[in-house]
């Protein structure tokens, strides 16, 4: 098939059972002919929705939010996996 795009919806559920807030890692891998164009995280009632943006300025947006005691999420595509 040429030229053909599908869309894939992947829902994935993780359940903090301890008392405190902590920082956890998602791994998944993607095909080389994929691509991230959405992100969205249901915290507790909170929304986080995700931009793209140039990985830089995102690791360091993410970093400060999180020293600032913010609710952060970051997202990459790593090729190595």
């Amino acid at each position: 098939m040429i030229h053909s795009i599908a869309c894939i919806e992947l829902q994935l559920k993780y359940k903090n059972i301890f008392n405190t807030i902590i920082e956890t890692e998602f791994y998944f891998a993607l095909s080389a002919d994929s691509c991230f164009h959405n992100f969205e995280a249901k915290i507790g009632n909170k929304v986080v929705n995700g931009y793209i943006k140039e990985k830089k300025s995102a690791k360091k947006e993410y970093k400060e939010g999180i020293e600032a005691g913010k609710t952060m999420v970051y997202t990459e595509i790593d090729s190595e996996l």
